[in-house]
């Protein structure tokens, strides 16, 4: 755990020294996102995932959860795809394929981490 928020805190720290480098941090970005369509099928998909949470059998999956990784992976998930494939090409910076490895983690693992932790007061061994 100290090693992801170590990482989390660097490349936090990358995007404030130099935020014009980082797309995901303009407002392009954000009207992208923002996309009638896009809002649309986000909506449909967090309030399915949201919904059937607590069904799912696993005892730490909830309606919290599951609501803050799908906004997380909303909001991440083109950028952080993009920039594995423009590094994949070489077009983009090692420091790029670091932010987006612990921005695309953190949306779909670290958080839920920290989440369980911090309701919990313990991580499960499950």
């Amino acid at each position: 755990m100290a090693i992801w928020m170590s990482a989390c805190l660097v490349a936090i720290g990358i995007c404030i020294r130099n935020p014009g480098a980082f797309s995901l941090l303009r407002p392009e970005y954000q009207r992208f996102l923002l996309a009638p369509w896009k809002i649309a099928t986000f909506a449909m998909a967090t309030a399915g995932l949201t919904i059937i949470a607590p069904y799912s059998g696993d005892p730490t999956w909830d309606y919290v959860d599951a609501l803050f990784m799908s906004i997380l992976t909303f909001c991440g998930a083109p950028w952080v795809v993009g920039v594995i494939y423009l590094c994949a090409r070489r077009r983009r910076s090692l420091t790029h394929l670091f932010v987006a490895l612990c921005l695309g983690l953190f949306s779909v693992s670290w958080s839920y981490d920290f989440y369980i932790l911090m309701r919990d007061g313990f991580y499960p061994a499950t």
